[in-house]
């Protein structure tokens, strides 16, 4: 990533397609501290306070119109939310510092299942370290970020949904034994 008068700027060769040879990324445990909250305007109007989301397990996906890798991973996300849509689990994909008529443009005729927020100046991705793009984390249910994926993932593995349905049944544990969050 370049850092230019303060935006994060992210090149397109920041995000290319990887190789056949290069195995597909992976979800990976988080082993770094806890990232701050946000609060971002969304596409649609209004703003979405990432705090309001505790209780649920929170995708956080960073992406850009101009990514390829994101395009297939867009569909990739669709895919999950419909399969998982009684589940306690909520994707929110951030556009990385592109202009509102950009992102609408390419969500014109084909509105996702979750919110699009906009990091308009790039702050939330450079708070949260996204060097690349895609990046998405897996936040539980407390919004402790456990997992992340940096690159494109293919949500529609069966590893990848075992992942969070694991994660979405600790916390329900957790909640029935009456344990509090953190």
């Amino acid at each position: 990533s370049v850092i230019l008068m303060g935006r994060l700027e992210l090149r397109a060769d920041d995000a290319t397609p990887k190789s056949s040879a290069t195995a597909p990324t992976e979800l990976k445990v988080w082993t770094a501290d806890r990232l701050p909250m946000f609060s971002l305007d969304r596409l649609t109007g209004g703003r979405t306070d990432l705090v309001r989301l505790r209780g649920h397990v929170v995708l956080a996906h960073f992406f850009a119109t101009w990514c390829e890798p994101c395009r297939a991973e867009m569909d990739s996300l669709r895919q999950m939310v419909g399969r998982m849509h009684e589940k306690p689990l909520v994707v929110i994909a951030i556009d990385a510092g592109e202009v509102d008529s950009r992102v609408q443009r390419f969500f014109a005729g084909v509105a996702p299942p979750f919110p699009i927020l906009l990091d308009h100046d790039g702050a939330a991705a450079k708070a949260w370290q996204v060097s690349v793009l895609p990046t998405t984390f897996v936040l539980d249910g407390d919004l402790v970020p456990r997992f992340v994926a940096e690159g494109d993932l293919d949500w529609t593995r069966p590893e990848v949904e075992a992942t969070l349905m694991n994660l979405i049944a600790s916390k329900a544990a957790a909640h029935a034994a009456g344990f509090a969050p953190l």
